[in-house]
């Protein structure tokens, strides 16, 4: 059963449960294989209400707000020292996963922010509704009753998991449109995947995205453009800013893209 279009637009009517809750947050963990083949999971949390979302990871946005204020600045620099000394070796806060995505219902925007390098990147575009197709399938996820889901989005075949319970029209990443939270959400080949670990009411508003400022305008199928081209000739940009006159053979192999595994989009090509 297809889940029509003119649900998308019912779904911006705010919610009577939602004007009693207020914002949301939603934990997830992110499941993927990099490009290069590596198999990584990353927190990620989604804040929504009725109106926006903001979905990000908790350390970069830590480290975000950081750099915000000299003293921020400051404890941020002081941490770096005892990172790489004993015990606390590798213990320094990263910007691992530096994409931030968010959604504004009233202007219907969706906004992707990201870094390639030392270069902030971002892109707005209109909020599109996502044509979905219910399935038979049904999963128990945190306690919830969920209803099953399927879409192409971007270049990718989506499986997933929504309940009712929660009539907001949101998801992890850029995955929403349904008459419920997604809890779970699975790309085809099984490169990627949103599973929720945790929900709970937020108590402010949605939090905004951090020095905003350093970031320059792009679209969306240019910013996947550059972070390929970044990726495959990584081996040589990390040449040029090391001493190093080449790399190793093991270190340029583990540098080399599979040729099965892309992006969370594929339709830039």
């Amino acid at each position: 059963m297809k889940l029509p279009s003119v649900l998308f637009a019912a779904l911006l009517i705010p919610l009577s449960v939602t004007a009693q809750t207020g914002a949301l947050k939603i934990s997830y963990n992110y499941h993927f294989f990099t490009v290069r083949g590596s198999e990584v999971e990353r927190p990620m949390i989604l804040i929504t209400d009725m109106e926006k979302s903001k979905f990000y990871n908790p350390t970069t946005d830590w480290i975000d707000s950081l750099n915000t204020t000299p003293e921020g600045r400051a404890k941020y620099r002081a941490m770096r020292p005892r990172s790489y000394t004993g015990k606390e070796l590798g213990s320094i806060p990263t910007r691992w996963e530096k994409m931030y995505v968010t959604k504004n219902r009233t202007d219907s925007l969706i906004t992707e922010y990201d870094t390639l390098g030392d270069e902030r990147l971002y892109y707005s575009d209109k909020l599109q509704p996502i044509e979905w197709n219910m399935t038979d399938s049904t999963k128990t996820i945190l306690g919830y009753e969920c209803a099953g889901a399927e879409a192409y989005y971007h270049g990718r075949h989506w499986h997933v998991f929504f309940t009712p319970e929660v009539p907001l029209p949101e998801g992890p990443w850029k995955l929403c449109g349904l008459p419920g939270i997604i809890l779970e959400a699975k790309d085809s080949t099984g490169q990627y995947s949103f599973t929720a670990d945790g929900l709970e009411e937020y108590p402010t508003a949605v939090p905004p995205i951090y020095e905003q400022e350093l970031y320059e305008r792009t679209t969306r199928k240019e910013l996947l453009k550059d972070k390929r081209f970044f990726n495959e000739n990584l081996g040589a940009i990390v040449t040029s800013m090391t001493d190093a006159k080449e790399l190793h053979q093991s270190q340029l192999k583990s540098l080399q893209l599979k040729t099965d595994l892309d992006f969370l989009e594929t339709d830039y090509r």
